[in-house]
This record gives C-alpha cells, structure tokens and sequence, in this order.
C-alpha cells in the first residue's frame, strides 16, 4: 500500500473507486481515526499498523475541455500522477513537463503545491473539487482561493477536507521553455530560454531523475530560512559538541558519498568544516 513497503495493517481499509464511495466511506465514520492514502508515496507506517480507518482513493477519470485558449483537464483524485503528465505531453498540452516522474496520485499535488525544476501545480491549477469530511457537502475552490505557498496550501495538515478532483488549465502547443536549470540545459544541450518539444523535455526530466535517485526523506520540506536557522543554531550547537563529522546513511544502511548527499546535508558538511562521509570510513564501505 505503500512505496516504501513498511509498516502493519491498518484496522479497517476502504477502497474507493468513486466519488460517492469515498463519500459514502467518510460518512460511515463516528468517532474512528481516518487516514486518506493515495499512491501511497512517501508515507511512513508504524509496525503496529494503523488503528483506524484507511480510505484508499483509486478513483479514475480525466477529462479535457476547451475554454478560452486553453484546455481545462479535470482529473480524479485518484489518476496516477506521472500518467497524467504522460497522457498530456501525448496530447499536446504544455505545463505539466518538468513535473515528470514525481510519484503518488493527483489529489495529493494540491495539498503540498508539488514542484520541481521551477514548477508548481499551482501555476496551472484551476480549481480544487473537495467534500468536507463532516457534512459531504462537495465544493470547487478556486485556486486563487486555495492558499498556495512552497509545499503547501489551505489543505495541507487539516483533515477537514477530501479532494475528489483537479482542474488544470494547459496550453495546446508542441514546445515548452526550457527550465532556468543548469543540469536540465546540460542534458538538452541547449541555452537559457530555448525552446524544446514536450516529449524531449519530458523525457530528460525522467533521465535526470533516473540517474539522481531520489531519498524517500526528499519530501520532507524546508522552511525558507532553513539555511540561516542551520547556520545560526544548529552548526554552533555541533561544534560546541565537539561533534567531528557527519555521515549520512541511506535506508540501505550503506554510508552515501559526499555527491550523493542531499542539499542540506551537503550544506552542513561545508559549513561546518566536517568532513565528507566518505573521507573518514574505510574503504570497503565507501559507495563506488
């Protein structure tokens, strides 16, 4: 049920494959803990499972309309997110590209405003169709309306609200603008500005994230002031410890070098003066 394949069995588990099933499962609930899983991406269980009731969204559907000069793809909560992004690069709809590869469902990308390579589903997110979990009454809420910061929204750490659908509004043409991102115009082999089919950007996003697999601990966000926070308290702190190094672990136990270590990890090596992790371990357990 889950990508990272841990944790025990929840109590109860309700698969909804509709909308009135999922309202239906919400309303039978009195008193009972609920969690809504989606893809089931970055989501960590207790061993002891959960107790309480596990509403699995699958539900399915896309559909596409003209408005104006764009197309509004209304999409159910439960469509697989790289799908989507797949079924719109065939079709010719741009802004969507650069988010290729994330993982987990659609009605997941509002509550957290997923990005990456300098987009976000908020800047072509329409509106949001949820159901409050106390009263089922179903609602679409702009997204002007829905609060959208980095990796977040008016959703986000409430249970007051269910998404059932996202409406997105994409452009019909063939190229996308090329993100402002070194490592993307190096695969590309193109300049800031430049122009390149959908399917091409699509799939160099997919390569670059094939070839920097990413820790499921990713996800976790950090504040914009994470960097000044850590300068401020956190290395002063370490070193008044007589702390010497850091080594950063994978989930495979296995000591990443200092390349493979995510960014804030990285920050604090260089910061601090500690060494890489690969410079203090013997050799046979340094990564290759």
């Amino acid at each position: 049920m889950t990508t990272l394949r841990l944790g025990g069995p929840p109590r109860r588990l309700v698969s909804a494959t509709t909308d009135a099933e999922l309202l239906d499962a919400l309303r039978g609930v009195s008193g009972e803990a609920v969690f809504l899983l989606g893809g089931g991406s970055n989501v960590v269980v207790s061993d002891d499972g959960y107790d309480g009731l596990v509403v699995q969204v699958v539900t399915k559907g896309i559909g596409f309309e003209r408005v104006g000069g764009r197309v509004h793809v209304t999409v159910a909560a439960g469509e697989v997110w790289d799908d989507l992004v797949a079924v719109c690069v065939e079709r010719g709809l741009s802004g969507l590209s650069c988010l290729s590869g994330i993982p987990g469902s659609v009605g997941a990308t509002p509550l957290q405003n997923v990005g990456a390579y300098g987009s976000e589903v908020s800047d072509t997110i329409v509106s949001v169709k949820v159901c409050e979990r106390a009263t089922g009454a179903v609602d679409d809420v702009p997204g002007s309306s829905c609060a959208f910061g980095y990796r977040t929204s008016r959703f986000r750490g409430t249970d007051t609200h269910a998404v059932l659908a996202v409406t997105f509004a994409l452009t019909e043409e063939p190229e996308a603008h090329v993100p402002d991102y070194a490592e993307v115009r190096r695969a590309l082999g193109v300049g800031p500005g430049d122009r390149v089919p959908l399917a091409t950007l699509r799939d160099t996003i997919l390569g670059l994230r094939r070839a920097n697999p990413r820790n499921p601990w990713s996800a976790l966000t950090s504040p914009p002031d994470l960097m000044e926070k850590v300068m401020a308290e956190l290395v002063p702190a370490m070193k008044a410890r007589g702390v010497k190094r850091i080594v950063a672990v994978s989930s495979a136990g296995v000591a990443e070098s200092f390349p493979k270590m995510n960014f804030v990890m990285r920050f604090l090596v260089r910061r601090s003066t500690i060494g890489a992790a690969g410079d203090h371990m013997p050799r046979r357990h340094r990564p290759p």
